[in-house]
């Protein structure tokens, strides 16, 4: 029956589930730091663990269980826990840009690969660095993160070469998708794993499933379509026709100049620094924000976190079905429909982030806007991820890894800021986390502001040499071999 598929639906299985393991192996920590971390670590031995809930309280129900399991092995405090979680990202920005160059000239196919193949081999070793002491660990973070930057901008590279531009927010749901379907099921099924087990397994499977997924992806990933033995004609015509690169009139050389001075290229950085700072507070810091402010105990918490993204992929995969359709049907401008995706991704998760903060101890109430606000970031993958391609299709990888390096510092203001907030004296309050959710608001909304003043999804002069076979006239939708939907 596989054989049956045209060879973009196989391209899209293997994108989503890499995405699902490199979100898999980054984020388990996210989950198992709360069963390696001592219980009086957690509280900082105070009497109450925030306003909200009282030790007791948490104690009795089943908060952090005194089991060898949950009652971990480190005495690591707020700051020493904030600046572990975000150490993955330190020195990812180092390798973002050369994975860009490296995936344009060598393909997405070893780049990738080796890339989620080398997070997998070190997801092994974690539980060995952390028994050496918090600087090794940290190193192994720091070390997954540099790998990851490697593979960061490969879906733009595939995306340029195989994806038609009426399919491209549906294709971009992969990295969306993925991601979150990651955390659904990874959140509940780890917290499981930590209470029925050790913290320790939680790092080995993550291993495990990662190695296992690199021997389908070597196998059948292809770099173009041209290259792919078992595609049919009549697809690989319609893909070289619709997405038209490697002509003879486009540019061999990157023009750095030319993407460097884009308003176009920087207001896709901002939305990308955005939608990284926020969605790294949403998925690092609301398990502990569910734990610790409203006593939720280790698994309901990994449970709730988790769950919540389902949202997320359902918003990217249902609206990036719409919006391409709309697209390819002319029904709006390609440019009106990534403005309508970025308002819904940034302002959306902003006011819904800025009304969670505020609702103090209200559990229901905090939980729905957070929920609210996960599930708008899916509008994401119709907005920047797609607009970056639209823009420039031939330097779309180095573009993203351009604004994957930008985001990198996004992750590391948060860690500090987060540090910043709970370790200046207070500690974990609710209006100290009502800081927090306010602050990531406003950088929410404030790009995306400026993209739907000034931004444009048009094809920027500056990505051909020339002005001859110019693909802007590629607006005819060619229907004989749609993706599978």
């Amino acid at each position: 029956m596989v054989g049956n598929w045209n060879k973009r639906t196989i391209l899209w299985y293997l994108t989503f589930t890499g995405n699902l393991i490199s979100t898999i192996v980054m984020t388990n920590i996210n989950i198992a730091i709360v069963g390696m971390v001592r219980q009086t670590s957690i509280f900082n031995n105070n009497e109450l663990a925030s306003e909200c809930v009282s030790l007791s309280q948490v104690n009795k129900s089943n908060l952090i269980s005194h089991s060898n399991n949950t009652n971990g092995n480190f005495s690591w405090n707020d700051a020493q826990q904030s600046t572990l979680l975000g150490s993955f990202s330190w020195l990812l920005w180092v390798t973002l840009v050369p994975g860009g160059m490296l995936s344009a000239k060598y393909g997405s196919k070893v780049i990738f690969g080796t890339a989620n193949l080398m997070m997998s081999l070190l997801a092994f070793v974690m539980p060995v660095a952390a028994y050496e002491g918090l600087g090794t660990l940290i190193a192994v973070r720091v070390a997954q993160g540099m790998m990851d930057g490697l593979g960061n901008s490969c879906m733009h590279t595939i995306a340029s070469k195989w994806i038609p531009e009426n399919e491209r927010s549906w294709f971009m749901a992969t990295y969306v998708g993925g991601k979150s379907l990651a955390v659904v099921l990874a959140y509940p099924f780890f917290g499981w794993i930590i209470e029925v087990s050790r913290w320790e397994n939680v790092f080995y499977l993550s291993g495990i499933i990662g190695v296992v997924w690199c021997m389908f992806w070597y196998c059948f990933m292809y770099d173009t379509p041209a290259q792919h033995k078992g595609i049919r004609r009549y697809e690989l015509e319609y893909i070289e026709s619709m997405v038209g690169l490697m002509n003879p009139d486009l540019s061999p050389h990157t023009p750095w100049i030319p993407i460097l001075m884009s308003p176009q290229v920087w207001l896709n950085l901002l939305l990308c620094f955005t939608n990284v700072f926020a969605l790294s507070f949403l998925l690092i810091y609301i398990p502990m924000y569910y734990t610790i402010i409203h006593g939720i105990d280790v698994q309901s918490s990994a449970i709730l976190s988790g769950t919540t993204h389902i949202f997320r992929l359902i918003f990217a995969i249902g609206f990036s079905i719409y919006f391409d359709r709309l697209i390819a049907h002319e029904t709006l401008s390609r440019t009106l429909v990534r403005k309508i995706a970025t308002g819904c991704c940034t302002i959306g998760t902003g006011i819904a982030l800025f009304i969670a903060g505020y609702s103090g101890c209200n559990f229901i109430s905090a939980a729905i806007f957070i929920t609210i606000a996960i599930a708008s970031t899916g509008f994401c993958n119709s907005s920047f991820f797609a607009t970056m391609v639209d823009i420039a299709p031939n330097f779309a990888g180095i573009i993203m890894a351009v604004a994957s390096t930008f985001s990198t510092f996004a992750v590391l203001l948060l860690s500090s800021f987060v540090a910043w907030v709970i370790g200046d004296g207070d500690g974990q309050t609710v209006e100290n986390w009502k800081v927090i959710f306010t602050v990531t608001a406003v950088i929410s909304i404030v790009p995306g502001m400026l993209f739907i003043a000034f931004g444009s999804a048009k094809m920027q002069t500056w990505n051909y040499t020339t002005t001859a076979t110019r693909t802007d006239e590629r607006e005819e939708c060619d229907e004989r071999t749609p993706l599978v939907y």
